[in-house]
């Protein structure tokens, strides 16, 4: 491999703004947010280097289907390729290797040959980087998105930073995702952060808050903000008139359904189903149902959840029936 022997940390950000609000289609957790390319390209005359990150690649790939953070390498010496993928806390399984995979399909159409890149869909990244590529700072800066809607009404701060102050305590203590990620909210913001997968809690607390500290002085006064570092984001979504929430009532159409995925896989072919999901449009598959709700509930909201579930499994005439239960995620598959 044709490797210069002075490697440098310099990437040319590149990127295609898709920062979704908490509310988004299906798909959205594979629209690329940016794209980080070292400028430094290997010439290659031998075809080790692309061989190395294919397999990486493809090695990568496959871990997502059962985990959703790992790390691994490829080939030996100066030749190795180091690479890492994490995936959004809230993604399912299957979730996670559709979006490594999406950056596994298009990593050499977005980097090319560089020495070391970083992907970052909305719902996962990938970095990978040769052997000996400078490191930088865990609290490195990588990119930002502020939203253009400024805040009009007294008392957005407060709101804010109270909602801050709980990302940067739940990415070390919620116990229900393992610590590293946290979901919540606090009256009318819907807060998020997540740390790579390698970090230690107390690093992670430190990393989310130098990202807090960059989103308050960055974003001022919008109500929605991304920053993205090394090893840790985080995300905020102001609502004026409230996050809104899941109501339904005796087998009246849902109305107001507080959504962040709603992700139609397949579901049995069934006009008494269709009838209560004004929401889908155009013909409707068959075989499962993926409905996923994207705020962790408190322990108050969960009988509701569970009549949700209740409700789906009536719907239709099901020849069998599987439910994948959490706080904020529901799995139905009809066999």
């Amino acid at each position: 491999m044709d490797l210069p022997r002075t490697l440098f940390s310099i990437f040319s950000i590149s990127m295609l703004s898709s920062f979704f609000p908490c509310a988004e289609s299906a798909a959205d957790y594979t629209n690329l947010v940016f794209k980080g390319c070292a400028e430094q390209k290997f010439q290659d005359s031998t075809g080790i280097y692309s061989q190395n990150l294919k397999t990486l690649l493809s090695s990568l790939v496959s871990l997502s289907s059962q985990k959703t953070f790992s790390s691994t390498n490829s080939g030996a010496d100066q030749n190795s390729i180091m690479g890492l993928y994490q995936c959004r806390g809230d993604l399912t399984l299957p979730e996670c290797f559709n979006c490594v995979s999406k950056i596994s399909d298009t990593a050499d159409k977005r980097c090319g040959k560089a020495v070391a890149a970083r992907i970052q869909l909305n719902g996962c990244y990938v970095r990978y980087e040769v052997a000996g590529f400078k490191q930088v700072s865990d609290t490195e800066f990588l990119y930002k998105v502020c939203g253009s809607t400024q805040a009009s009404e007294a008392g957005f701060d407060q709101k804010r930073n109270t909602a801050f102050d709980m990302v940067e305590s739940g990415v070390k203590t919620d116990a229900s995702t393992g610590g590293l990620f946290y979901t919540g909210r606090y009256e009318s913001v819907y807060v998020l952060g997540q740390c790579e997968g390698d970090l230690g809690s107390d690093d992670c607390g430190d990393c989310v808050s130098s990202a807090v500290e960059r989103a308050k002085a960055d974003c001022g006064e919008s109500i929605s903000g991304q920053v993205y570092l090394q090893k840790c984001y985080v995300s905020y979504s102001y609502y004026p008139k409230g996050v809104p929430s899941i109501s339904s009532s005796s087998g009246k159409l849902i109305n107001q359904l507080y959504i962040c995925k709603l992700h139609l896989l397949n579901l049995l072919n069934d006009s008494k189903c269709f009838t209560f999901f004004p929401l889908l449009h155009g013909q409707i598959l068959k075989n499962s149902l993926q409905f996923i709700i994207g705020e962790r509930e408190r322990e108050r909201e969960r009988e509701r959840e569970r009549g949700l579930a209740r409700w789906l499994f009536s719907c239709g005439n099901l020849r069998g029936k599987s439910l994948f239960f959490d706080t904020c995620e529901w799995y139905v598959s009809f066999v």
